[in-house]
Formats: C-alpha cells, structure tokens, sequence
C-alpha cells in the first residue's frame, strides 16, 4: 500500500477482511508487539513463518524495517532496519532481534534472555 500524497486515510472494510492484520503488522514490524499474545500466533494459520516489510519517511530521511518470525523449533524473530538519507545513501542498515530501541537511544543489542528484563519497555 503507497500512501503518498494522501494527508487522511482510513482502512475500512468488513469484519474479518483484515484491517485489524494490517494494523498489527505494522506495529510488529515497528515493535516488535502486537495485540497477540505471542508472535506465533499471528502467523497465518498452517504456516511457519512470517515476514513484514514496511518503509516510511521521517523527515528527509526513508526507512525500511523488515521483521520475520519463524515458529519451527524454539521460534526465532529477526529484526533489520535500513535508512536512507535524503541524497539516497543507504546506511547499510542494523541487524538484531530486538524491538527498536526509543528513538533517543542509539545503541542495538541482542534479545534479553528469557529470565532477563528489557530496560527499554519496561516491567
């Protein structure tokens, strides 16, 4: 979906046509979060892995974050984020399995294990 040009959208269709999917998507790819309980369960049913590709602009820079997830074995997401600045170099990107730190932070580390807590979001 290109949304350029466009000030107001809205996503509108019947119950059950996606809207909802679309949303998550987009806030999944972004942080790693969706309104699932876990990231599993928002792979389609009867397959094993996911992917979202979503770019937007901020400012003069574009953006391209791409998510997966595969749920064989233990499950394992990945995260990579490119950016292009506004004469159209990419900056090579960052690669990890974390939701994007705030936008103050600079840093990306891996995924806290487990029994570990995420300063970055919270109890």
């Amino acid at each position: 979906m290109d949304f350029s040009g466009i000030d107001l959208a809205r996503v509108a269709g019947d119950n059950g046509h996606g809207k909802s999917a679309l949303l998550d998507a987009i806030i999944w790819a972004l942080w790693g979060k969706a309104r699932a309980k876990r990231d599993d369960e928002l792979i389609h049913l009867g397959q094993t892995e996911m992917e979202v590709e979503f770019e937007f602009a901020l400012g003069e820079n574009h953006y391209r974050v791409i998510r997966k997830r595969d749920s064989r074995g233990r499950g394992q997401s990945s995260l990579e984020l490119q950016v292009r600045d506004p004469k159209g170099i990419p900056s090579g990107g960052l690669r990890g399995r974390r939701p994007l730190p705030p936008p103050h932070r600079a840093h990306h580390t891996q995924d806290p294990g487990p029994h570990q807590q995420d300063p970055a979001h919270g109890p």
